[in-house]
């Protein structure tokens, strides 16, 4: 989780719920110790290593798909894996985004997405980039 100033999770969305002024803002963390709920903010617990507790989390969050999905989870190949297909398959709109944060340039993960990015550029809705943060 993202802590912030006052020692309590969520400053991350908290961000992103300011930054969006008129959007909704749904998190999700497998620690339910952490969950809240504030104005424009909604958070469920989801393991993101199990792709049926994903699809779950669609369905609590009323299968609508989202305009933009930031997935800063566990930063594991597996969740990033799951996360690219829930995003592709179910939970990204048309014409919407999906990040994946702090995937690193480690060789082992390098060659797993260059893969992954060779395979999406086969599919001519989908568009991929790599930006590495300076």
């Amino acid at each position: 989780p993202t802590w912030g100033k006052k020692g309590r999770p969520g400053a991350s969305l908290r961000a992103w719920r300011d930054y969006l002024p008129r959007a909704q803002i749904y998190g999700a963390d497998y620690d339910p110790g952490i969950m809240f709920s504030e104005d424009r903010i909604t958070t469920s617990v989801t393991d993101q290593m199990k792709p049926e507790s994903l699809l779950k989390l669609f369905d609590t969050y009323g299968r609508e798909k989202f305009d933009l999905v930031i997935d800063d989870g566990m930063h594991a190949i597996g969740t990033c894996l799951n996360m690219i297909l829930f995003g592709i398959r179910t939970a990204v709109a048309p014409g919407g985004w999906l990040v994946i944060e702090d995937i690193g340039f480690k060789p082992a993960w390098r060659k797993v997405f260059n893969t992954i990015d060779l395979l999406l550029s086969t599919m001519p809705k989908l568009q991929t980039a790599w930006i590495k943060h300076p």
